[in-house]
């Protein structure tokens, strides 16, 4: 019995994945929220260029590769929970705009801020990582940061704290 209790508290804390939904401009932006027990952080995953998923995809350029999603549950392995967006326009976020080419980096960061709000209520820092494009919006995002920011990735994996 002993050892039972000992291999389980050695396992990591359980994660559970859930579509989750703020308000957008003109309709509801959706992530997936991959939460853990008692997390101490929380990770915001910002597609890059393209109309590429929340999980890493772009089916419209023939890429199926679940990048992010690989990443997300990296990360919940190790304790951290964390968002992956879907950019307004596309895929779960849709119809938050009428036009996801007319979109801004401004807008994308200012969405971003409002997921970093949301994901205080996961865990108390919040990180900021982006590919590509994303990691611009998420530098822009930083640059007006919210409350509970701990810091973000600056491109080239280079990490740059608040």
């Amino acid at each position: 019995m002993r050892l039972l209790t000992l291999l389980l508290l050695s396992l990591p804390a359980l994660a559970m994945a859930e579509p989750v939904h703020i308000p957008g401009p003109q309709g509801q932006l959706e992530a997936e929220m991959v939460a853990v027990d008692r997390a101490g952080h929380v990770i915001i995953i910002i597609p890059g260029s393209s109309p590429t998923d929340r999980d890493g995809n772009s089916p419209q350029m023939g890429l199926s590769t679940d990048t992010y999603k690989l990443l997300a549950e990296a990360f919940a392995e190790q304790g951290i929970a964390s968002l992956r967006i879907d950019k307004r326009g596309f895929y779960g976020s849709a119809g938050a705009i009428s036009d996801p080419n007319n979109v801004t980096i401004r807008a994308y960061a200012e969405d971003v801020r409002d997921w970093a709000a949301y994901a205080s209520i996961v865990a108390p820092c919040v990180w900021l990582a982006g590919h590509s494009e994303g990691g611009l919006v998420a530098l822009v995002a930083a640059q007006d940061a919210p409350e509970n920011l701990c810091g973000t990735s600056a491109p080239h994996d280079r990490p740059l704290l608040l």
